[in-house]
């Protein structure tokens, strides 16, 4: 969460770099939410790394 956070998406330098590597953790993630072994207390934290992800890609 705190990368998620810290990320700015208005830096020119990393926008490059910043959507392939979030849309690949957003894919590890949802992989996880249907995973039987997942926690649900791990589900809520994956819910909000998810979120976090979907807004800042929106912002690219």
């Amino acid at each position: 969460m705190d990368v998620v956070v810290a990320i700015k998406p208005s830096d020119g330098m990393i926008t490059m770099h910043v959507r392939p590597i979030f849309d690949q953790v957003f894919s590890i993630l949802n992989h996880h939410t249907s995973v039987l072994t997942t926690l649900v207390s791990q589900l809520s934290s994956i819910g909000v790394v998810m979120n976090l992800i979907n807004s800042t890609l929106r912002t690219l």
